[in-house]
Parts: C-alpha cells; structure tokens; sequence
C-alpha cells in the first residue's frame, strides 16, 4: 500500500513538472507579437521599445516557442501533458513550414483512439497537404472520417475534400463536400 501511494505521488509530481513546462510553452506561444520601431529610429521619442513578453515577428515567437513543446513532450512523452505538448509542437513546426519534422512528430502520437491521437492524424494529414503531398493525405483523411467518435466529422470531410481538390480530383472533392450537406 505504501509502494501505491509513493508510485501515484511520484506520478502525480512528475504530471506537474510536465504541465508545468507545458504551461511555460503556451506562455510562448500566445505572447504577442510587437513590431520593432522602423531603422534609425530605435529609442526614440514616441518609438516604443521591444515590450518584455513579446516578439518581432510570428516566425520568431513560435521558433521561441517550439524547443519549449519539444522540451515538455520529450521530458514524459507518454504522459497527457507531454503528449498535448508534443501535438502543440508538431502544430508549430507546420506553421514553420518544416513539414517533416511535423510528420514526424505527429506520428508518435497516432497509435491509439483518443483525442490526442485523431488531433494528430488530423494535423499530419494537413501537414502532408501543405507538402503537397495529397495520396498520403487522402489515405489517412478517409481512414479518420471513419473514427467518428469524438471529432468534428464535417471538419475531416472539409480537410479530405480540400486534399482531393489539391490532388486535382476535382470530382471527388465535390463528392465528399456533398456528405457534409
């Protein structure tokens, strides 16, 4: 009983430092972003300077953002925090354009049936259809329009129609937008 109550403080500890690091990564990702003051006139009267919290540019704070997510999903990958942290990364990752390591990222999340894992099928299907690589998404898009249970059917038909549309399959692109109406 004792070994009980110390495994589930220990896992309770370890739940915290992970949301915790989590929380520190969002903390990231939802600063704002502040334009810097236009060349020669940094410091200048009326010319506000970089606020502390905020970023350049949306390419500067979510690259601020990511060894965050990474760091938080690396440090209890199987945990709920870390999986969300690693889902958060591969998100920021194909706002970066660095589509692959999105995938890969995405790819440690899909074995199983809950939300994190039909979230990153989704997000590696929209990956592969920024890549421009539509099969791949179009397979994995009709194999989650098929897990109903806990996601937005509409959304992954949208996503499934909009690969089909890339693809240049026109005709199946309108087909799959007519199970929605």
């Amino acid at each position: 009983l004792v070994a009980v109550g110390g495994y589930l403080t220990w896992q309770r500890n370890k739940d915290a430092v992970v949301s915790g690091l989590l929380a520190d990564a969002m903390v990231v990702y939802e600063a704002p972003v502040q334009a810097p003051a236009p060349p020669g006139m940094e410091g200048g009267t009326g010319v506000p300077a970089q606020a502390p919290g905020t970023y350049p540019t949306e390419k500067a704070k979510l690259e601020a953002a990511l060894p965050k997510f990474v760091a938080a999903a690396d440090s209890s990958p199987a945990s709920t925090p870390g999986r969300l942290a690693r889902l958060n990364a591969a998100s920021v990752l194909v706002a970066l354009g660095r589509f692959d390591e999105a995938r890969t990222h995405y790819a440690q999340l899909t074995g199983g049936t809950d939300i994190v894992a039909k979230g990153a099928a989704l997000g590696k299907a929209q990956a592969e259809i920024r890549a421009g690589q539509y099969d791949p998404a179009i397979e994995g898009l009709k194999a989650l329009s098929t897990q109903t249970a806990g996601m937005p059917v509409d959304g992954v038909l949208m996503e499934l129609a909009r690969a089909y549309r890339g693809a240049g399959k026109v005709d199946d692109a309108r087909k799959t937008l007519t199970e929605i109406v």
